[in-house]
């Protein structure tokens, strides 16, 4: 197909463009996971047409638009990239985050521990069925009203701290190790452990990239606290990034090869491949994952997009969905803006659900964040919210370099928008609250930190 040719060149001359613009700091740079994850996902795609399989193209004009709105964001980042580039590359990072280590390390510890048990005692490794019973589960809690009581709310919301932690985790052991003190204390790296054995628990795949890139997140935010010379640091981190990509390669392929023989069909994906190009099978898992969503954005785009746009609904449903916690389960009753001015409400479960009874193909399956941009704001929308929103993004990230960051808060902004767009892929990240993943458990945090700093108030920083 041409577009998807075309796409991949704007795509590797715009990697190209803001390599030459930030140099190494193009790694914190949002459009270089918008980029790497596109470039992978184009190339799989081409590569399972080579092999011969030919379930990717379901209506040829429905995939050449995705192209073309994957095209024009990649051209929107070179758009907005152009101001205050030599600034960016001469600034470091002027960052100090800040958590009580009591507070830290007794959460941490919570956390592994429960994950620990919850990978070894209880999920059995069967990846597939585990995978299975969650799915089924949220569905059950979804026809069941979709509400937690007080207790497994806060149970919840103490959970979220795991990825605030995370990032702080990459934050200390980056200042270590970049610094030349090879020693950490073991409890910064139990956050990252924790999700990442959740996920494997849950037999998912998500979790542990969303896990390691926050880890990395704290890391960069530390290396690129320092002045100059990141390659001489970056490159002794090369093996461990090596290492991790080989490892979750043969994971994701277990996985999905697990999940195929606990429904009993044949995986035609990894057919193709293994007549084709044997030599890539253990790789199988990352490029079959990497070309879900071209099917999911064909059949959701035919069956399930309304042709009256909902104007914002579903975009920001993070923002109509926010509930304060506990307060509407005192209350019994929902008070979030989108119940209050009755606004359509968007999740994935019920997404997934409703799929599943009208009998549609891949019922479950990714379709990309544009879909729920198109059904928002259709076709000429999807360009306007895109531009905006790479601008948006790059006042961001400029403001990363320029300002001054002493709390959670000067970048929850940030942290958000680097996972959403490590997460195009995925239209259910664009849905629901997903924004209270961060709000809550920075609440938390900084509520923490300003009681321990106002305790220990005549002590200086570098004391706490």
């Amino acid at each position: 197909m041409i577009y998807s040719k075309v796409t991949i060149g704007i795509l590797i001359v715009t990697l190209i463009i803001q390599w030459k613009r930030y140099k190494w700091k193009f790694l914190l740079h949002p459009s270089f996971y918008f980029l790497i994850t596109w470039i992978i996902s184009v190339i799989s795609f081409e590569l399972f047409q080579f092999a011969g399989f030919k379930g990717l193209i379901i209506n040829k004009e429905i995939l050449n638009e995705l192209f073309l709105f994957v095209s024009f964001t990649a051209l929107c980042f070179i758009f907005f990239g152009w101001n205050d580039t030599k600034k960016i590359r001469q600034q470091p990072i002027k960052m100090n985050l800040f958590i009580p280590y009591t507070f830290f390390k007794y959460f941490s510890i919570i956390f592994f521990v429960s994950a620990f048990i919850n990978l070894f005692f209880i999920s059995g490794f069967n990846v597939a069925l585990t995978r299975a019973e969650s799915t089924r589960a949220l569905m059950d809690f979804a026809r069941s009203g979709g509400h937690y009581g007080i207790i497994d709310l806060i149970i919840r919301v103490i959970n979220m701290l795991s990825l605030p932690f995370t990032i702080y985790s990459g934050w200390i052991v980056g200042n270590n190790f970049f610094s030349g003190n090879k020693k950490t204390n073991w409890i910064y790296f139990l956050p990252l452990f924790a999700t990442i054995f959740n996920a494997i628990a849950g037999g998912g795949r998500s979790g542990i990239l969303y896990a390691t890139s926050y880890f990395v997140l704290g890391l960069l935010f530390a290396l690129f606290s320092l002045n100059n010379d990141y390659w001489p640091k970056l490159k002794r981190t090369l093996k461990y990034v090596l290492i991790l990509f080989l490892l979750f390669s043969i994971y994701s392929t277990y996985v999905s090869v697990s999940r195929y023989k606990s429904e009993k069909v044949t995986n035609l994906y990894y057919k193709s491949l293994d007549l084709n190009y044997p030599y890539l099978k253990p790789f199988f898992g990352v490029l079959e994952y990497a070309v879900f969503h071209y099917q999911g954005y064909q059949w959701r785009r035919k069956d399930m997009v309304t042709s009256e746009l909902e104007l914002g609904q579903k975009t920001f449903n993070f923002i109509t969905a926010f509930n304060i916690p506990v307060i509407s389960q005192l209350f019994r009753k929902n008070v979030s803006l989108e119940n209050i001015f009755h606004l359509k409400h968007e999740d994935n479960v019920t997404r997934t659900m409703e799929s599943k009874e009208l009998g549609l193909p891949g019922f479950s399956i990714t379709a990309t964040v544009y879909l729920i941009l198109f059904d928002d704001f259709g076709f000429y929308g999807v360009f306007i919210i895109t531009f905006l929103f790479v601008g948006f993004t790059q006042k961001l990230y400029r403001d990363l370099f320029l300002k001054n960051h002493n709390d959670f808060w000067s970048i929850i902004l940030f942290i958000a928008v680097y996972k959403l767009w490590m997460a195009t892929f995925f239209n259910h990240h664009l849905t629901g609250a997903w924004f209270n993943t961060y709000l809550y458990p920075i609440l938390i945090i900084e509520t923490v930190n300003f009681l321990y700093k106002y305790k220990h108030r005549n002590l200086k920083y570098n004391e706490l």
